[in-house]
């Protein structure tokens, strides 16, 4: 089988929330476009699991009273595309494969998704963490082939119809 792998799944989950924080459609609307995309490339991942992920990173930002939510997600999907999560570099593509390779197992969760952000915004506030230059755009990335161009596509009214 051929499932998504938990850092793209973070970046769809991510993403979702900051463009409903920065944009004017429903959290759905975004959902529903990494449903379509992934499912292009992996099992189906329904949007309302997506859904839900965004969801609780908008949540979890909201308790801790983050101001900087935008700069918080952007930081986040530099983070999980740059670095694996030991702080690794990540290698986007090798001789044989891509880090855009389905995983043979379902190893993707919201669940997940929240200890990883959640690290991530207590590195950020230990000062451990770094923000992502703001000019960066995960579409302009080598060997990001249809993730970035699935991230870039813009959702409308005309697109859920």
């Amino acid at each position: 089988m051929n499932f998504c792998p938990q850092w793209i799944f973070d970046i769809a989950s991510a993403n979702t929330a900051l463009d409903f924080i920065s944009r004017d459609l429903e959290l759905d609307a975004y959902a529903k476009k990494y449903e379509r995309g992934l499912g292009e490339h992996y099992e189906v991942v329904s949007y309302s699991l997506i859904s839900e992920g965004a969801e609780e990173l908008l949540r979890f930002l909201a308790e801790i009273g983050e101001d900087g939510a935008a700069e918080c997600l952007h930081s986040f999907i530099y983070k999980r595309t740059k670095f694996e999560s030991k702080g690794k570099p990540r290698k986007m593509k090798s001789l044989l494969s891509t880090a855009l390779d389905p995983d043979r197992e379902p190893n993707y969760s919201v669940d997940e998704t929240m200890r990883n952000f959640r690290s991530f915004v207590f590195g950020l506030r230990a000062k451990t963490e770094f923000f992502a230059p703001e000019s960066w755009k995960l579409a302009d990335e080598e060997n990001i082939d249809w993730l970035g161009e699935l991230v870039a596509e813009e959702v409308s009214l005309f697109s859920l119809l």
